[in-house]
Order: C-alpha cells, then sequence, then structure tokens
C-alpha cells in the first residue's frame, strides 16, 4: 500500500472544475444506477505553512437491483470432496449446492466441478431452467468422498468451464454485454496433490483471470485448511475469502456470497486521482492496488466491481507547500481561510445496470488559514475520513498480529492488538463526549469487537489455530469494505436466527445468508 512521493517538476496542472461544483459535488450527474464520487479533507482548516494533508475518496453504489433486473450470473461450484468431506460436512455442501441452483434462473449458467486427487467435471456451464436444475441436483447427490486433495486441479478445471464459455460467447456475439462470471471454491482441508502453495497456484491464477472479469471466492471449512493460501487466491481473484466455523455456517457463507453476486452494480472500475495544485506532492495512496500512472501526479486504484449499497475508501496523503495568498499570511487573526482545488478524482466504471459505460469526476479542495489565526486553530477533523485511517489500522493490526502469533510470540501479538484498540476507543470516547448519534459510531464499535474477539483467540497455541483463520477473514472484510462474516450467533427453536453484526453486510447479502441458513 505505499507509493513513492510522485514529482511536480514536470507535471501539466489542470484547471479546476467550476467552484460550484469543486467540494464532494460530481461534474457531471451521476446516474441513478451508477455510483456516486465524493472528496472530502480530513482536516477543516490546513495551515499555510509547508504541511501534510489527507483527503477522503469515497465510491457509493447505488441501491441493489431487483431480481427480474440484476445481470446474468455464470457460476461454476469447485468443491472438495477428499476424504476428510465425508459425513455431515459433505452432506451440508451437497445441500447447499442444491439452494444454490434453486437461486439461479435461465438467464444464469452453473457448472459443478469435484476434486480429490482425481478432478471431474461434473457438469459443464449450463443455463438454469428447470431440466438443467433437476440433472444438476442429481449429480450432486452422487457426490461421495474420496481420497486427496488436488485443489489446484479443480480450480484450474473451474476456471476453463468460463474462460471457454466467454470466448463461445464472443464468437457467436462480437461485443456483446458480459454478466457476472465466478468460480466459487470450497475446501477443508491443506492441498496435497497438485499445485500445492500460493507461490506455485497464483502465477497460473493470475494468468488464467487476466482480461476474463472472472472473480474467485473462497471457502475454507474448519481449523485444517490453509487460510493463507485461500486467503491469496481471492485476493488474486478479487473476491472474498469465507471461513466456515462450523457446519452450520455452511449455508450461511454461500448465502452471503450469492446474495453480493446477485446485487453487482458496478464493475471493472478504475479510480484515478491526480493533482491540481503545481507545487502539491502525492507522498501516499493509501490502497494494496495502487499505482502510479505515467502522467506524473497522477494515480490510479481499480476495483473489480462494487455491490448495491457497498462503499469504497481511498486515502491519499498529500505535502502542501508553503502559501502566501492575499493577507492570510499576516498577523491578522481574523482572517478568513482561502478555499483551494488541490486533487481531481475520476472514476470510470461499467455501470451493469444501465449496461454502458460511466464516468464521475470531482474536485476536492481545502481550506488554509494562517497559523496564529482563529480559523486554523478552529479546525476539526471529519469523522468518516479519521474512521478510515482507523480502518487501515486495524487491518495492519490484524495482519501483522497473525503473522506473530505464527512465530509463536502470542504475547507480542496480544499486546500489538492492545495498542491498537485504544486508539479506537479513545477515538469513540471523544464522539461519545461530543454527542455524536450513536448509529455514527457503529462501524468503530465494530473495529473494537473484532479486535476484542481475536486477542481472546490469542490465549493459547491450540486456540490460535482457530483464531488465526478468523483473523485472515476478519482483516479481508476490513480492506475490502466487504462482509465475508457468515457466523451465526443464535438460533432458536423457532427457526429464528441472528447473524454476528457486519457493518459491511448489504441488505442484499443479509436476505440471502438468513434464507439459506434457516432453510434446514
Amino acid at each position: 500500500m505505499g507509493n513513492k512521493p510522485s514529482s511536480a517538476k514536470t507535471r501539466a496542472v489542470k484547471s479546476p472544475l467550476p467552484i460550484a461544483t469543486v467540494v464532494g459535488t460530481p461534474a457531471s450527474a451521476v446516474p441513478s444506477t451508477g455510483v456516486t464520487l465524493t472528496v472530502t479533507p480530513e482536516m477543516s482548516v490546513y495551515s499555510t505553512s509547508t504541511c501534510k494533508a489527507t483527503l477522503g475518496v469515497n465510491l457509493k453504489a447505488c441501491p441493489a437491483p431487483s431480481d427480474f433486473d440484476r445481470a446474468p450470473v455464470d457460476c461454476v461450484v469447485v468443491t472438495d470432496v477428499s476424504g476428510s468431506m465425508a459425513g455431515e460436512k459433505l452432506a451440508l455442501v451437497q445441500q447447499t449446492i442444491k439452494l444454490l441452483l434453486d437461486e439461479f434462473g435461465s438467464k444464469d449458467r452453473v457448472g459443478i466441478v469435484t476434486f480429490d486427487t482425481k478432478v471431474q467435471e461434473r457438469m459443464k456451464l449450463s443455463a438454469m431452467d428447470s431440466k438443467t436444475n433437476l440433472l444438476a441436483a442429481s449429480e450432486v447427490d452422487s457426490f461421495r468422498a474420496g481420497s486427496s486433495t488436488n485443489l489446484s486441479g479443480g480450480l484450474f478445471a473451474g476456471l476453463q468451464q468460463l474462460i471457454d464459455a466467454r470466448k463461445a460467447d464472443q464468437r457467436k456475439s462480437k461485443g456483446a454485454k458480459e454478466g457476472i462470471k465466478t468460480v466459487l471454491l470450497m475446501t477443508d482441508g491443506q492441498a496435497n496433490h497438485g499445485l500445492k502453495t500460493a507461490e506455485e497456484i497464483v502465477p497460473v491464477l493470475t494468468s488464467m483471470l487476466s482480461g476474463t472479469g472472472i472473480s474467485l471466492h473462497t471457502f475454507g471449512y474448519g481449523s485444517g485448511h490453509d487460510s493463507t493460501l485461500l486467503r491469496s487466491l481471492a485476493s488474486t481473484g478479487h473476491g472474498s475469502y469465507y471461513f466456515v466455523e462450523n457446519a452450520d455456517d455452511i449455508r450461511s457463507a454461500f448465502g452471503d456470497c450469492l446474495g453480493g453476486l446477485l446485487s453487482v452494480v458496478a464493475q471493472n472500475l478504475v479510480l484515478e486521482v491526480e493533482l491540481l495544485h503545481s507545487k502539491a506532492l502525492i507522498k501516499k495512496v493509501h490502497h494494496k492496488s495502487a499505482t502510479p500512472s505515467p502522467e506524473p501526479g497522477t494515480y490510479r486504484v481499480p476495483f473489480a466491481d462494487l455491490y448495491g449499497d457497498e462503499s469504497r475508501d481511498v486515502l491519499v496523503s498529500l505535502i502542501l507547500p508553503e502559501e502566501a495568498l492575499g493577507g492570510i499570511q499576516d498577523n491578522n487573526v481574523e482572517a478568513s481561510p482561502v478555499v483551494m482545488p488541490v486533487l481531481r478524482a475520476t472514476l470510470k466504471y461499467i455501470d451493469v445496470l444501465g449496461s454502458s459505460a460511466a464516468t464521475a469526476c470531482v474536485d476536492g479542495a481545502i481550506s488554509r488559514a494562517a497559523p496564529q489565526s482563529a480559523a486554523f486553530a478552529a479546525a476539526v477533523v471529519d469523522p468518516k475520513v479519521e474512521q478510515q485511517r482507523l480502518r487501515l489500522l486495524v487491518v495492519n493490526t490484524l495482519d501483522e498480529a497473525r503473522a506473530t502469533a505464527s512465530k509463536g510470540n502470542l504475547a507480542a501479538a496480544r499486546s500489538a492488538i492492545a495498542q491498537s484498540r485504544i486508539a479506537v476507543a479513545e477515538t469513540l470516547a471523544r464522539r461519545v463526549e461530543c454527542g455524536k448519534a450513536p448509529g455514527e459510531n457503529e462501524t468503530l464499535l465494530s473495529y473494537l469487537e473484532d479486535l476484542d474477539e481475536c486477542v481472546l483467540g490469542l490465549k493459547d497455541t491450540v486456540t490460535f489455530c482457530s483464531t488465526s483463520h478468523k483473523m485472515a477473514m476478519l482483516s479481508e472484510g476490513h480492506l475490502q469494505q466487504r462482509c465475508m462474516d457468515s457466523r451465526i450467533e443464535t438460533k432458536n427453536i423457532c427457526g429464528e436466527i441472528s447473524m454476528r453484526s457486519n457493518v459491511y453486510r448489504t441488505a442484499s447479502k443479509c436476505k440471502k445468508t438468513t434464507t439459506f441458513a434457516r432453510l434446514f
């Protein structure tokens, strides 16, 4: 997530948008089916002396579509049927896949692949009419637990189905609009046949996925799977990693994932940020996929997709030069701040619901005042940008603590989490003291809940075996700002269930998760 400061020496600075559209207002109207783009400075006022500044770029998706309006989905389910899957696990996977089949309609296509030592393509990608549904369900019922775990072979076979179908579609109709294409990979163990490690699998996966728009979602069941591998595969495939802690969570995990797939509203998003100030520098763009563009002072951040109602946030750290604008450098403490555009954000993407390419553009402005002025003394922090700083802190803390604990130093891992917890708790306490509404603090409370849960799992090496997977899932969820948590907290005798709270869970995900969880 680190970037070198961009040089301003050869940069051609663009003119800002008209002043009426400078602060947090798109330069052109964003369609109701698209994504809203805003840019917000972390501080209400910055000094006119040389200083650091951070702006938050926010992408907000429109609501999820109805089932009638949603994009068609091509989905290949790739599941482990090795010997360790025998019994309840395999039975639940079979039930869940059949439930998935029922959620798809005639505009969707589904394929099925199983793997133990041998890889079997149980069903080629096929349109899900009623006849195909029955054939697929019969094929799922025939699953039997086998021997070893050829995870790479099963994964590559599932991907190849989608790649072959995509090529065939392009031959039939050049320029045809593409729907959602995804692989769901489920395993409960370690890859022990074929390619076994991320170092071996990821390069092949990257090559196969290039230019296809295919996403990969992974599901690791129980404490025996390789969460580092599955998280790496999901990250490479722009998908989610789910830690399926127990049998009941298999159904809700697939339901959560499906709720996202059926609510995609934007694909192939590329955010570009560029400086508008000739002497400012971009110090860092806080996103793992951020890369500098050929044009100095410009960075690009890609996103594979957005589900309905989801948000994405990117922090951009700048170094601002000393400014001498009119009288604001004087000793007049009553001098008013001067507003100046410093950063332009442009978002290009495919509007899935509008079936068209779309663009949103916005200029981010900051206010600057003399260090001795009353305006600078009264500067306040924007709570949403501050919240994103803490989100990145939580991500880094969970990853570093997990790595430290994996080396046997549980005490150091607990200490790292405790320090980050203090930072989040102090911010929350300050907000409560300022009278912030409880709803505005929900995200900070979720950070504390996750940190507390993980530190409890670091009490000994036995507990950490399971907590390690949980930490990987929670960290990835905060990193992507996407729900990957499907754990059921309670289920009473009336069949009512309670899902573990997750601030990233959208309405569509919630609906499918609860539906899947209560049907058995």
